[in-house]
């Protein structure tokens, strides 16, 4: 069960790219 905001990191990771 990672963090919030771990998942968020990662949406924000993809958008970036």
């Amino acid at each position: 069960m990672a963090a919030p905001h771990l998942r968020i990191e990662h949406k924000t990771l993809q958008l970036q790219f």
